[in-house]
């Protein structure tokens, strides 16, 4: 049975190449001559690293051989290297044996997750090659489960417990199968910042000393809507001076880096930071926060004191399961009705939620159960791209009791509460005082029970820039990309000042200036706010001056232009 699961998988992981769009994209030369040359750099700047007879570089998908070859050009005879690369595709591998015979290079044409059922996969790669001294690798990045979980966990992949994505794979292989005090170099999704991949954050930091992080957004592979992350780790136990270099591609760089304008190298040189490693060990999910520079951790801690306790204030729901679009299709067999996504439209099919029966349909039968009119039978609902920082603008009408949507209990609507975007850039709260619905693409807090603090003060607080400038070090979201969201995690994060008997005079006064901008929005009254919330939060000059300048550098974006100074 094992062996059939195994012989499945490796099918199934071909499959997963030819079809998946993520899965076919190889690495630009550019990309990989800028990781090349400071994975080299680390290693040639590393007094510690002992310069061996015989240097392994291994590519556990290594595709056309671009990461390979630039390491052997950007190499230059500073180290004797042999080369290995494994694909599971036969015949990019055939091509490489071709165009690299006899140039010590190693291609061979297996999977590098699970290539045998025999034995574990990390004992088959020790007694396949020599421990390899860096890894360098672009590993496919789909979230297909391609694999049987329970012969992951056999063969040792802890990170398969959960959800997870392709890449994790290959970097719990890496990281057990590179040599002790080796390197490890990896191109990743930026969907390592995200909170689900918590555990992969805090296998990276306890089983390495992460040297280098760099964010370089999107379009550095052309057709990928998604941003691009480099780490590189080196095999031994951190201690509590490690440091890690961090780096930012910023938009307009980015933007010079894509038109050829700029060395990115030289630019990573220029701007790049270095943090304790022990910090990222400390923070909640083990956060990688690499915009906050040191010097700016006193700032941080200061905004972190004396926070409440979200979790003992507020309910946290979000609304309707239902897209802000509202199309829904009724399953023929038991009648419900239910989202559908572009891709099941592309298709004409989807299994049904309710009675797991495929079945197919045509545009036809779509319809929408979200209007911008006001209609018999509907209710009026907010989505995403009504709630605005501080007020509502507009709304839409949903249909009422239509079988099979979820529209939650009607509890959560209850008013007064505060409303979150939960896509979009920037921290976009208002206040709902009626029973509006809303949809799943925006958070509600409620009082949990009755609360002498008026909302309006916590609304107040949570539009500041004092607290999206705390958002951006903590989560990097500085940018437009193509799917940002808040999760419950982040807006309970948020370090709202606790009030007690020597700050109640400030919390009025932010409470009754929210009221007056809810109504009427003013910039002037904004920044009323704004200097309440520094003297609330004891800001020094210096401390007022870092958010200043760190708000301004934010790119130049309708949604976040009216938060610069």
């Amino acid at each position: 049975m094992v062996q059939q699961l195994a012989s499945k998988t490796k099918d199934n992981y071909k499959n997963l190449i030819e079809e998946s769009g993520y899965g076919v994209v190889y690495t630009p030369p550019e990309l990989a001559d800028f990781v090349s040359k400071i994975v080299i750099n680390e290693i040639k700047n590393d007094k510690s690293f002992v310069k061996k007879e015989k240097f392994i570089v291994l590519d556990p998908s290594c595709g056309e051989n671009a990461l390979l070859n630039s390491i052997n050009r950007i190499n230059n005879r500073k180290f004797n290297i042999d080369f290995i690369g494994v694909d599971v595709d036969k015949n990019v591998i055939n091509n490489n044996k071709k165009l690299y015979s006899g140039r010590h290079f190693i291609f061979d044409s297996f999977d590098s997750i699970l290539p045998t059922n025999q034995i574990s996969t990390e004992y088959f790669w020790k007694l396949k090659f020599d421990s390899p001294n860096l890894i360098i690798s672009n590993p496919p990045w789909s979230s297909n489960r391609i694999y049987d979980k329970n012969i992951l966990l056999e063969h040792g992949f802890t990170l398969s417990k959960g959800q997870y994505d392709s890449y994790e794979l290959f970097i719990e292989l890496c990281l057990n199968i590179v040599a002790d005090d080796g390197y490890c170099a990896f191109i990743l999704p930026d969907s390592v910042f995200s909170d689900e991949k918590s555990n992969l954050r805090k296998l990276l930091l306890e089983k390495s000393s992460i040297k280098v992080i760099a964010r370089l957004g999107e379009k550095i592979f052309e057709g990928v809507h998604r941003a691009t992350t480099i780490i590189i780790t080196k095999k031994c136990k951190p201690t509590k001076l490690t440091k890690t270099k961090c780096f930012r591609l910023a938009t307009n760089a980015r933007k010079d880096y894509l038109s050829n304008n700029i060395d990115i190298y030289r630019h990573y040189i220029e701007v790049a930071h270095f943090v304790k490693q022990d910090r990222f060990c400390n923070n909640l999910n083990y956060n990688f926060d690499i915009d906050t520079q040191e010097q700016e951790e006193l700032l941080i801690r200061k905004i972190e004191q004396n926070k409440i306790d979200w979790n003992s204030i507020f309910k946290f729901n979000r609304g309707v399961e239902i897209s802000k679009q509202g199309l829904v299709v009724e399953c023929p067999y038991c009648g419900i009705a239910q989202g559908v996504s572009k891709k099941q439209i592309n298709a004409g099919s989807k299994i049904c939620k309710n009675c797991s029966k495929i079945f197919q349909f045509s545009k036809n039968n779509i319809e929408s159960v979200i209007s911008t009119s006001k209609e018999d039978n509907y209710t009026k609902i907010y989505v995403g791209e009504n709630i605005q920082r501080y007020y509502l603008k507009g709304n839409k009408y949903i249909i009422k009791n239509k079988k099979g949507i979820d529209y939650k209990s009607k509890d959560i609507y209850m008013p007064p509460k505060i409303l979150i975007r939960k896509t979009g850039l920037g921290i976009n709260a208002c206040i709902d005082y009626d029973s509006t619905y809303i949809s799943q693409t925006v958070y509600s807090c409620n009082y949990i029970k009755e609360n002498n603090i008026p909302l309006e003060y916590y609304l107040g607080v949570l539009n500041s820039r004092v607290m999206y400038y705390y958002y951006l070090k903590l989560f990097g979201e500085n940018e437009w990309k193509s799917h940002p969201y808040f999760t419950k995690e982040v807006v309970f994060c948020l370090p709202i000042r606790q009030i007690d008997n020597t700050n109640m005079d400030i919390c009025l006064e932010i409470a009754n200036l929210t009221k007056k901008i809810i109504n009427n929005y003013s910039r002037d009254i904004d920044f009323q706010i704004e200097n309440l919330i520094y003297k609330l939060y004891n800001l020094t000059d210096n401390d007022i001056e870092i958010i200043k300048t760190e708000i301004n550098k934010l790119p130049n974006l309708g949604a976040i232009n009216h938060m610069k100074y």
